[in-house]
């Protein structure tokens, strides 16, 4: 097995700040300004497509409460 220390070591080697100079752009729409009147949210991470910094799709479903799909960073539990 790995020990917590090495797993913490090799997570921040993975996400180390060799892209610390990333940015995104996003916007929103309410909807009173589109088509459907339902709101729409544009982003574009600038973020890459190999290595530990890039994002995984995501699918998370409680029947009756919740049905969402995105992508999350690696590790993480939420849809971002």
């Amino acid at each position: 097995g790995v020990s917590p220390e090495e797993a913490a070591s090799a997570a921040k080697r993975l996400l180390s700040a060799q892209n610390a100079d990333m940015g995104s752009n996003a916007v929103a729409f309410d909807g009173s300004t589109t088509v459907n009147g339902r709101g729409l949210l544009l982003g574009n991470p600038h973020y890459p497509w190999q290595g530990g910094r890039r994002f995984w799709q995501s699918q998370q479903t409680i029947p009756g409460e919740l049905n969402v799909s995105g992508t999350s960073l690696l590790g993480a539990t939420t849809i971002s």
